[in-house]
């Protein structure tokens, strides 16, 4: 989905210790070392269209308004800015679809999440649905990842971009697996930028789709330096990441989850509670 872009005219910049400066903009590519910051810089800065990240391009068996009708069919006659569907490699012959559905007088989206089992000859049945909006605020309070530059409070931002489905190896216990979904914030500079990925991990749950953990899990920022003799500008590039990574350890039942700076085997700890189901730190 396009991305919205901040305007911020920043006259003092404190940077972070690992970023690195370049004399140009055509050397940022060979220092960026994640998927994450190279899918970025070829989208965002070059202009190179990017994967079908939610499976908008649907196959011949299902047409959107049947996909709307099963994943949120009590919001059928809303206008939708995103439907998707696509095959979850964690089990066989079962898809996660997805829509977006625009807010009234088109402020704010909501997101529906359905998992579907294929039945075949174009039939797909239901396995679990949320019924209500998901909640998909991000809060950089339990993160050592730099946030956007404004953000500020405990109840966290709504995303500015939906980019991808993340079907990680989450499989939580014998029979639990979540999937997540990667959203994104993109600040404006003058001259410069700046990214900032989150994770939303959500979880089939006796029929429901529950978010059980939302985690800022990339940034990337590019401030403006001087500028050489040839025309180029210097610019200091910082990138950082992190991983999720399941524990052995378990509570209650779900193993433990670390959110881990990349390299590292240990980070940031969650754990599963079942009144609230989700994961807490």
């Amino acid at each position: 989905m396009k991305k919205g872009v901040l305007i911020l005219l920043l006259p003092f910049i404190f940077l972070p210790l690992q970023a690195q400066m370049v004399n140009s903009l055509s050397e940022v590519p060979g220092i960026l070392k994640t998927e994450e910051g190279l899918s970025f810089w070829n989208e965002q800065m070059l202009g190179k269209e990017g994967p079908d990240g939610f499976g908008t391009s649907l196959p011949p068996c299902i047409g959107e308004a049947e996909l709307i009708s099963l994943i949120a069919p009590d919001n059928t006659s809303r206008s939708v800015s995103l439907v998707g569907l696509k095959p979850w490699p964690q089990r066989e012959n079962q898809f996660i679809g997805i829509t977006l559905l625009n807010g009234e007088e088109d402020y704010g989206q909501e997101l529906f999440l359905a998992l579907l089992e294929y039945k075949g000859d174009g039939v797909f049945s239901v396995l679990a649905r949320n019924t209500y909006p998901l909640d998909l605020r991000v809060s950089w309070n339990n993160s050592e990842l730099a946030g956007p530059v404004d953000y500020s409070g405990d109840e966290g931002w709504e995303p500015m971009a939906f980019d991808r489905f993340d079907f990680g190896d989450y499989e939580l216990n014998d029979e639990a697996a979540a999937f997540g979904i990667r959203v994104s914030w993109f600040e404006g500079y003058a001259g410069g930028g700046a990214e900032y990925q989150a994770l939303l991990l959500f979880l089939p749950l006796d029929g429901d789709i529950v978010r059980i953990l939302a985690q800022p899990v990339f940034s990337f920022t590019d401030y403006a330096g001087d500028w050489n003799e040839d025309g180029t500008r210097q610019h200091s590039i910082c990138e950082d990441s992190r991983i999720l990574l399941l524990q052995d350890s378990f509570t209650e039942g779900y193993r433990d989850i670390s959110v881990t700076p990349s390299g590292l085997s240990k980070g940031r700890s969650f754990r599963w509670d079942k009144d609230q189901r989700e994961y807490l730190p």
